[in-house]
C-alpha cells in the first residue's frame, strides 16, 4: 500500500517528456544544470544556492531558485519506494509507483534537461487514464498543478483503485467500519433522492457533513460514495452522476446498500422525459470498452441483482421502457428529418403491434435501408447490465446487419445512445438466469 501519492508534470523546458518516461519507466525532472544535488550532505538551502548559481544567476533575488529548488528536493529526497505518482497531460494521466532506488543522475541528458530521475513502476501496462474520468476532487485538486508536483495523499483510495485491474472484486481489507459505511450509504441516499427528484444539492456540503460525522478526509469520502455507484451499477439502479463507480468495494459495503437503498428501488419516482435535444450528434457515443482482466461479479452483488431484479420491474410497470422507446421513436424521426418521406414511416411496433417481433422500432439507415431496433433503457449508466429475452436473440440473429440495439443510459435530463449490432455476442457476455422447468 503506498504511503504517499503525487501529481506531477514533465513538461522539461517546455518539452513533454511522458513518452520517453513510459520507455525508460522513470520519472523525469529539469535543472540538469545544477550537478551535485544526490550529494546526502546538502541541506534545503544547498538547494537553492545550487539551483540560483546555476539557472538563474543572472536574478538579483533568489525567487526563482527558491520556487524550483522545492520541487527537486522533493523528487530526490521525499518520494519514497512505494508511493504512487500520477504523471499528467493535458487530458490524460499515467500512474507509477516509485521504486526502491535513489534518485539519478545521467549526465549525458543533461543537453536534454532531463538528467534528474527516478526508477517507477508502470501501472495498468501503462495504459492512459483519461482526466476527465478522476473524482470531481481530484480533477479539482489537478487544476492546482502550477509546479512540477503537488502531494495528493488525499486522493490515496481513488489512486489505489486505479492501480487495481481487478475490477469487480471485493475487497475484505478496506478499513472502513459498519458505522462509516452506513454514514456514508445513508448520505448517499439521500442525494440520489433529491437527484432523482429533480432537485439540486451540493455534493461538498454532504462530505463535509458526513466528515464531521466520521474521521475520514473530503477524498476518502468521495471514493466511497464512487464505490456506492459502482454497486449501484452493477445491480442495475440509477446512481448519482456526478460520482463515476469507483470499484473494488468491500463486502460490508453491498450489504449497506442492500439494507439503506436497494430496498426503496420500488419507489423511484417516475422518469422524466428528456428536453428537446437540439444537437443530435452529441446523444450517439461509442460503447464502453471492454474491461481488461475483468473479473466475475462477486456472488455477494449477484445475490443483491438477483434480489432486486430491476428488469423485471420495469417490465411490471412500463414506465422506463416505453419512456425510453418513445425517446427513441421521436430520436428517429429528427435524425431523418432531412427525408421526410423516410421521417414520415418511423414506427413504433412494439407498442402497435406488441413485444412478439423482437425489437421495438422500424427505422431507415443512412442509405435509406430498413433498420430495425430493440430499445433497452436505464437510468443508470454505460455499463449497467440489461436483460435480453430468447425472442430478442432470435430477432437480433434473424434480421443480422439491419438489426440494431439502441442501449439508452442516463436517461433523465441528458440521455445517451450507444449502438450494438448483431450478433449480440460479439459485444456483451450473456448469462443464463432464467430457466424452463420441465417434469419428468
Amino acid at each position: 500500500m503506498a504511503g504517499r501519492a503525487y501529481a506531477f508534470r514533465m513538461k522539461v523546458s517546455s518539452v513533454d517528456r511522458v513518452d520517453e518516461a513510459l520507455a525508460s519507466d522513470q520519472l523525469i525532472i529539469g535543472w540538469s544544470q545544477a550537478e551535485g544535488l544526490l550529494d546526502p550532505s546538502l541541506e534545503p538551502d544547498d538547494f537553492v544556492r545550487i539551483v540560483h548559481e546555476t539557472h538563474h544567476s543572472d536574478e538579483t533575488t533568489r525567487r526563482k531558485a527558491g520556487q524550483a529548488a522545492p520541487q527537486l528536493w522533493r523528487f530526490i529526497r521525499e518520494f519514497e519506494a512505494g508511493d504512487l505518482v500520477l504523471a499528467v497531460r493535458e487530458d490524460e494521466c499515467y500512474l507509477a509507483r516509485i521504486l526502491p532506488d535513489d534518485a539519478l543522475y545521467v549526465s549525458d541528458k543533461q543537453n536534454d534537461d532531463s538528467s534528474y530521475r527516478r526508477n517507477v513502476e508502470w501501472l495498468n501496462e501503462k495504459r492512459p487514464i483519461a482526466r476527465k474520468s478522476l473524482s470531481e476532487g481530484l480533477q479539482g485538486s489537478l487544476r492546482y498543478l502550477r509546479n512540477v508536483s503537488i502531494e495528493i495523499t488525499e486522493f490515496l483510495p481513488e489512486l489505489n483503485n486505479l492501480a487495481s485491474v481487478n475490477d469487480g472484486e471485493v475487497e475484505e481489507d478496506d478499513d472502513w467500519t459498519q458505522k462509516e459505511i452506513e454514514v456514508a450509504v445513508s448520505d448517499y441516499r439521500d442525494m440520489l433522492d433529491l437527484e432523482l427528484a429533480g432537485f439540486p444539492f451540493n455534493k461538498s456540503e454532504h462530505r463535509r457533513a458526513v466528515m464531521q460525522e466520521i474521521d475520514r478526509s473530503n477524498g476518502s469520502v468521495e471514493f466511497k460514495h464512487q464505490n456506492i455507484s459502482a454497486v449501484l451499477e452493477k445491480i442495475g439502479l440509477p446512481w448519482i452522476k456526478g460520482y463515476k463507480p469507483a470499484r473494488n468495494f468491500q463486502a460490508a459495503l453491498v450489504e449497506a446498500v442492500d439494507r439503506l437503498i436497494a430496498d426503496r428501488a420500488d419507489k423511484l419516482p417516475p422518469p422524466v422525459a428528456p428536453a428537446p435535444i437540439e444537437d443530435l450528434d452529441s446523444v450517439f457515443v461509442d460503447p464502453p470498452k471492454r474491461i481488461a482482466k475483468e473479473k466475475p461479479t462477486p456472488q455477494v452483488v449477484v445475490r443483491l441483482a438477483r434480489k432486486v431484479d430491476q428488469a423485471e420491474r420495469d417490465r411490471r410497470n412500463k414506465l422506463l421502457g416505453d419512456a425510453g422507446e418513445r425517446f427513441v421513436l421521436d430520436f428517429e424521426k429528427r435524425r431523418l428529418a432531412n427525408s421526410p418521406h423516410l421521417a414520415a414511416r418511423v414506427s413504433w411496433v412494439s407498442s402497435e403491434r406488441g413485444d412478439g417481433l423482437g425489437y421495438d422500432i422500424e427505422s431507415f439507415d443512412e442509405n435509406g435501408d430498413k433498420i430495425f431496433i430493440e430499445v433497452k433503457t436505464t437510468r443508470g449508466g454505460s455499463r449497467t447490465p440489461f436483460f435480453v429475452s430468447s425472442n430478442e436473440l432470435t430477432a437480433a440473429t434473424d434480421l443480422g446487419a439491419q438489426y440494431r440495439l439502441y442501449r439508452v443510459y442516463e436517461y433523465g435530463a441528458k440521455p445517451h445512445i450507444f449502438v450494438l449490432r448483431a450478433p449480440l455476442a460479439d459485444f456483451v457476455d450473456l448469462d443464463a438466469v432464467q430457466y424452463a422447468a420441465r417434469l419428468r
